[in-house]
């Protein structure tokens, strides 16, 4: 087996974050805080939500100003046969992901910030086909899975409120990537991915990444 390491930057993951703002809300309340808290939709970034009563948006409108994630992975690779590759992967990253609700939720008619900060661990497998474009460009393909733990600090900001909590959570996922690297150069290439995800409590989710490979 061939094993290599990578440096990434890439958008953060979102699945964690339902779980974390749950979290965040219900111990806000729970120690004391205003219950508006609870008008929140720890879903806001999948879920429709119920339409007002008296009309108006059917979901609570977001904004993201931030979202990267930047990490170190380990991988290890076997060839199975011919192109195919069994790869296996250990990651460490750090996340940041800043969310607004420019129109509040519920009876919070004023802006609400959202922030969350995750240090994050990953295993995962993976079969991969690589070939090569115009003869010197590796490119590849790989279908496979993993487990994403998440350790969040997740910080809630408005006129009226001011939630802070830590949460941690263990999610499974299944994984299509494709890639592209640039030719060897020293010991070292480049590369750019393309990763889809579907997470059992969340759904889908795309990722982009540059990664630079040692």
């Amino acid at each position: 087996m061939a094993w290599r390491t990578e440096m990434f930057l890439r958008s953060d993951e979102q699945a964690h974050v339902p779980a974390a703002l749950e979290a965040a809300i219900l111990s806000f309340v729970g120690n004391g805080g205003s219950s508006q808290a609870e008008d929140i939709p720890s879903d806001f970034l999948t879920q429709p939500r119920p339409a007002a009563a008296g009309g108006g948006s059917s979901r609570v409108t977001y904004e993201q100003s931030r979202s990267r994630r930047v990490g170190g992975r380990l991988v290890g690779a076997a060839r199975i046969s011919g192109p195919l590759y069994f790869e296996g992967s250990a990651m460490m990253a750090y996340g940041q992901s800043n969310y607004r609700l420019p129109n509040g939720a519920g009876v919070l008619v004023q802006g609400i910030d959202i922030r969350f900060r995750t240090l994050s661990a990953e295993l995962g497998a993976t079969v991969v086909y690589r070939d090569s474009l115009f003869g010197s460009v590796p490119v590849s393909v790989g279908l496979g899975g993993g487990v994403l733990h998440a350790y969040t600090r997740t910080r809630v900001d408005s006129p009226v409120l001011r939630i802070r909590e830590v949460n941690s959570d263990t999610l499974a996922f299944t994984s299509l990537r494709f890639g592209i690297r640039t030719p060897p150069r020293f010991g070292t290439d480049l590369g750019a991915v393309l990763e889809l995800r579907n997470y059992a409590t969340f759904g889908p989710s795309a990722a982009l990444e540059v990664n630079l490979r040692f």
